[in-house]
């Protein structure tokens, strides 16, 4: 029997499901479900981005208790809204919503600034006012000279899962900042919103590029909540190390959406 586990957040609502698949037969399970909504903090509508994460830790270890011993997981979230990470690895500010109306008019700014065939051209996307490349050349000049990381919100919340730092390229694509030619963040847009093109803002990966491993920290949560012993181990394209009796839970990317592995071993 092969298991899968979505982790499927929406502007209003989150959810974990498990699918079982087994002869050729899908079952679908709800193991976990929770509110989300922004809120009006500091003069803007942000995600409470810190209970979304405990929320999925809360359904992880649910689904641990279910007796799942070995699924793939997928995180799947909105686009365009990102998380701003400083040089200590930690998050600046909690992320603004795409339904913020700070970027209604932003559109027409950088238009004069660079000109909307320039910036399709350079990265292929769908002009809309909420886009990524809108909602940084509103942000404050200070907070982005600080940050040292863009992390859209699947992959940070698959950063604070395992602590590594990788954006899955075609979520980052939506940012309207990617450049098709180079697959890098393009140098002009950075410039143009105010942050420094020589910055490595985010290492972006698609097909089976490693995220790593559970962080100690979510170790711990799911060790007391599940009962469970989980160590780390992450192999490119591999399944963890057996070492006599200790679980492993190993994750990776997979195929172009993310798509995680967990393993377990006893």
């Amino acid at each position: 029997m092969k298991y899968y586990t979505m982790i499927d957040i929406g502007a209003s609502s989150g959810r974990i499901m498990l699918a079982e698949i087994d002869n050729k037969q899908l079952a679908l399970q709800e193991v976990h479900r929770f509110k989300n909504g922004f809120n009006r903090i500091d003069g803007s509508d942000r995600w409470d981005i810190e209970t979304i994460f405990e929320e999925i830790l809360t359904g992880l270890s649910k689904l641990k208790a279910l007796g799942v011993t070995e699924c793939h997981l997928g995180i799947d979230t909105w686009a365009v809204d990102c998380c701003l990470i400083g040089t200590d690895g930690q998050l600046l500010q909690l992320p603004i919503s795409y339904r913020d109306e700070r970027t209604k008019d932003t559109m027409e700014k950088v238009a004069q600034e660079i000109d909307k065939e320039t910036i399709y051209a350079k990265t292929g996307i769908q002009f809309q006012n909420f886009n990524t490349l809108y909602q940084l050349y509103e942000e404050d000049k200070d907070l982005l000279a600080r940050t040292d990381k863009i992390l859209m919100i699947p992959d940070y919340l698959a950063y604070r899962l395992t602590g590594e730092m990788v954006g899955e390229v075609t979520n980052v694509s939506s940012s309207q900042m990617l450049n098709l030619e180079t697959g890098e963040f393009d140098k002009d847009l950075l410039e143009l919103v105010g942050i420094q093109a020589e910055k490595d803002l985010v290492q972006h990966h698609g097909l089976r590029a490693v995220a790593g491993c559970f962080e100690h920290e979510v170790r711990a949560v799911l060790a007391k909540q599940a009962g469970s012993v989980i160590d780390q181990i992450a192999l490119f394209g591999q399944g963890p190390q057996i070492d006599g009796g200790v679980t492993h839970w190993f994750l990776l990317f997979a195929h172009t959406q993310k798509i995680y592995e967990l393993w377990r071993t006893v």
